[in-house]
């Protein structure tokens, strides 16, 4: 994860590739079962 091009955005690359990343879905990110961030996909490539 990395800071996006506009501020209060990240860019999150994947290690593998994932299906059906689609914009307006939700990004959820966890620490062991705490949820520690979330936001919208924006785009997806």
């Amino acid at each position: 994860m990395e800071l996006g091009d506009e501020m209060g955005t990240v860019r999150v690359n994947c290690a593998e590739p994932q299906l059906s990343v689609t914009p307006g879905q939700t990004a959820v990110f966890y620490q062991g079962e705490v949820v520690v961030g979330a936001g919208t996909i924006s785009s997806a490539f």
